[in-house]
C-alpha cells in the first residue's frame, strides 16, 4: 500500500505516530473518448471563450464566483494563507458510540498503522477503544482540507473515516415530492414486512454479485 499521509493521533497526553493508507480502491473501468473516424484519443484543451484561445497553465488562477459572471481571483500564495497551517495531527476531541453517527456523515476510509516507535501507544489506544466500545471524533487536515473524522478499530487495525460537517449535509426537507402524510394499506404493509423478514440475512458483502464491464452479474 502507498502511504498517503504521515502524522500522529493526539488525545490528552497520548501521542501516537501513524502512517495513513487508503482503505478502498475504485474498480471502475476507465474508458477513453476516441475519434470514431481514425481511432485516435480525444484531447481536451484549456480554452478561454472570451479570448477564443488556448490558455497555458502559467496564465491560470483560481477564482470564486460571487455572482453570475463575476469572480474574485486568488493567487497560489493567497490560497495557502487561507488554508492555514497544515496540521500533521489527528486530534481526538471526544469519544462516542458508533451507532450515534448516521451513515450519511461518512466519506472515505483510511487505515492507520504505527509509525517509527509508536507501536506501544498504538496498541494501547486500540485496546482501550476495543474494550470500551467507543470511537474517537477528531479533526484532521489532509491535502490542506480540514475535516472531521471518526477513529475506530477494524480487525486489529485503527481506521479513520472522514466525515462531513453538519452544515454539509442537505436537509431532507429540500427533497421534492416527499409525501406530507404516509398512508398505506394494512394488508399490503403486512405482506411487505413478511417479505423483508424472508429476505433478512447477515450482511456478507462478498456474496453480493458484482457487475462486469459487459453489464452481467458475477
Amino acid at each position: 500500500m502507498h502511504t498517503v499521509w504521515k502524522g500522529a493521533i493526539s488525545f490528552g497526553l497520548v501521542h501516537v505516530p501513524v502512517k495513513m493508507f487508503s482503505a478502498t480502491e475504485d474498480k471502475d473501468i476507465s474508458l477513453r473518448m476516441i475519434h470514431k473516424v481514425c481511432g485516435g484519443p480525444i484531447a481536451y484543451v484549456r480554452h478561454c471563450p472570451n479570448c477564443e484561445t488556448e490558455v497555458a497553465w502559467d496564465d491560470i488562477v483560481k477564482g470564486y464566483e460571487y455572482e453570475k459572471g463575476h469572480y474574485v481571483l486568488f493567487e497560489k500564495e493567497e490560497l495557502e494563507q487561507i488554508a492555514g497551517e497544515r496540521s500533521k495531527t489527528i486530534q481526538i476531541l471526544d469519544f462516542v458510540d458508533l451507532d450515534e453517527i448516521d451513515p450519511i456523515y461518512f466519506q472515505k476510509t483510511y487505515y492507520l498503522s504505527p509509525d517509527q516507535a509508536g507501536g506501544n501507544a498504538y496498541n494501547l489506544l486500540m485496546r482501550a477503544m476495543s474494550e470500551t466500545g467507543r470511537i474517537g471524533i477528531a479533526k484532521v487536515s489532509i491535502r490542506s482540507k480540514s475535516s472531521m473524522a471518526a477513529i475506530r478499530v477494524i480487525d486489529n487495525c485503527l481506521a479513520m473515516e472522514t466525515i462531513f460537517y453538519p452544515d454539509e449535509i442537505r436537509p431532507v426537507s429540500q427533497v421534492p415530492g416527499l409525501p406530507e402524510e404516509v398512508k398505506v394499506n394494512d394488508k399490503e404493509l403486512t405482506m411487505a414486512k413478511l417479505l423483508i423478514e424472508q429476505l433478512s440475512t447477515p450482511f456478507e458483502p462478498e456474496n453480493i454479485p458484482t457487475i462486469t464491464a459487459s453489464g452481467c452479474s458475477t
